[in-house]
């Protein structure tokens, strides 16, 4: 449970703990965040929005409406970072997808520079690509970001997901202050 979660981190001397926003949101948002506080930790990511590739109209913007809320509960939450999953390919190409992407960043991002909660884009495994996401590696992440062009907007590198990557470290270094 968040509840636990919490004290676990809290009895190992942790500063920080990342978070699901289901644990949060079936604690309570206030609950949660006065738990927090109680002992100490501030929320270092929230996870996870996104899947904004929906070719479907009502169910794009029900992705996008989503985002928006995990954007309210960053920022009531005090969070550092919200990590944003690009969705899974289906049966679209990269360009249709790169789209639908794109428009969902760009219909987040002003709540997101509103509320100064910081956006992170996640490559994924390509094992995980049919069922989070079709950017798989963190030079396709940061192109989506350069496109964008937001200083809300970056990359989140997780090793689980990126050890691979025979270009990872020359794609750490372009990234630099988009972590």
């Amino acid at each position: 449970s968040f509840e636990e979660d919490v004290r676990a981190y809290a009895a190992a001397d942790f500063q920080g703990i990342g978070v699901v926003r289901d644990k949060v949101q079936a604690y309570g948002v206030e609950p949660a965040f006065e738990l927090l506080k109680k002992h100490d930790l501030k929320i270092s990511e929230l996870c996870v929005a996104g899947f904004f590739t929906e070719s479907n109209a009502d169910a794009f913007q029900c992705r996008v409406e989503d985002a928006r809320q995990a954007i309210d509960m960053a920022t009531q939450l005090e969070a550092d970072v919200l990590i944003l999953l690009a969705g899974p390919p289906g049966n679209q190409t990269f360009d249709k997808n790169s789209d639908l992407l794109r428009r969902g960043l760009e219909a987040i991002l002003p709540a997101a520079e509103q509320t100064g909660v910081r956006l992170a884009l996640e490559p994924v495994h390509p094992m995980y690509r049919n069922g989070y996401s079709f950017i798989v590696t963190l030079a396709e992440a940061l192109d989506v970001c350069e496109a964008i062009g937001s200083s809300r907007l970056g990359v989140w590198l997780d090793t689980y997901h990126l050890w691979w990557d025979n270009n990872l470290f020359e794609q750490i270094d372009r990234a630099s202050s988009r972590i």
